[in-house]
C-alpha cells in the first residue's frame, strides 16, 4: 500500500521524533544497565551495583513509579511519565538503546540507525516516553517535543510494525525518500531504490489504516 492512498502520513515527523529519539538520559541511563540487564557490568553506583531492576522500582499512590538515574531529565520522566519510563527502565533492550542513541549527536540518523537496528523491540517504548517527556517535562529534557497524535498512535497500535520498519536502514530510508514526493511516480521511484524497505512499509501502512486513520487524518 502506497502512503498518498493514507492521505500523505506525516512522516517528517516520524523522522523529527526518531532522531531525537531518546537522547535525554541516554549517557546517565549506564547508571541502570546493572539492575535492568542483571549483567552485573557497566556503571556502577547509581542504582546500588548489581541489584535487579525491581528491587529498585518505587511505588505510589498512582501507580508503579522507577526511580531516576540521577539528571534531570529522568527525575521529571519517574514522577511525570511513569508508565512509559518504566517500561524503558525495566526494559535492558531499551537502556541498551539509550545509552547507544546517547553517544550521537541530534540529527545524526547514520549514528542513531545501528541503534535502532540493533535493539528493534524498544523502538516503540523509546518514542512514546520521548512524547511524554517532550510534553510534561519540558524544562527537565529542553529540546524534547511531543509527536503528535498520529504517532503516538502508531507507537502505541503498530508497534511490532513500527519496530520492524524503523529497525530496518532500508525501511527509514523509503519513507525519508517519500516525505519528499508530492507525486505518485515520485512515490514509485522511491520504491525502486529502496525495495527492501517495502516489505516494512507496507504493514506500517495497513496498520494505520485500520487503527490509526483518524489520529493521522490531515
Amino acid at each position: 500500500m502506497r502512503w498518498s492512498s493514507l492521505g500523505r502520513i506525516r512522516w517528517s515527523l516520524a523522522f523529527a521524533a526518531l532522531v531525537a529519539l531518546p537522547s535525554c538520559g541516554g549517557d546517565t541511563f549506564q547508571f541502570s544497565s546493572t539492575s535492568s540487564s542483571g549483567s552485573g557490568s557497566g556503571g556502577g553506583g547509581g542504582q546500588g551495583g548489581g541489584s535487579s531492576a525491581s528491587s529498585a522500582i518505587a511505588s505510589s499512590g498512582t501507580g508503579e513509579t522507577c526511580p531516576p538515574v540521577g539528571d534531570t531529565c529522568t527525575t521529571c520522566e519517574s514522577a511525570s511519565c511513569s508508565k512509559a519510563y518504566c517500561d524503558c527502565y525495566k526494559d535492558p533492550e531499551c537502556v541498551l538503546m539509550a545509552q547507544c542513541l546517547g553517544k550521537c549527536a541530534n540529527g545524526d540518523v547514520a549514528c542513531k540507525q545501528p541503534c535502532w537496528t540493533a535493539h528493534p523491540s524498544a523502538i516503540s517504548e523509546g518514542a512514546l516516553l520521548l512524547d511524554c517527556a517532550g510534553t510534561t517535562c519540558t524544562k527537565g529534557c529542553p529540546g524534547y517535543a511531543p509527536i503528535g497524535a498520529c504517532l503516538v498512535c502508531l507507537y502505541t497500535s503498530c508497534q511490532p510494525e513500527m519496530n520492524t520498519c524503523i529497525s530496518n536502514p532500508d525501511c527509514t530510508q523509503l519513507l525519508t525518500c517519500v516525505v519528499a514526493c508530492t507525486t505518485p511516480s515520485c512515490e514509485t521511484s522511491c520504491y525502486q531504490q529502496y525495495p527492501k524497505g517495502a516489505a516494512g512499509a507496507g504493514p506500517v501502512a495497513n496498520c494505520l489504516q485500520g487503527h490509526c486513520a483518524s489520529a493521522c487524518a490531515q
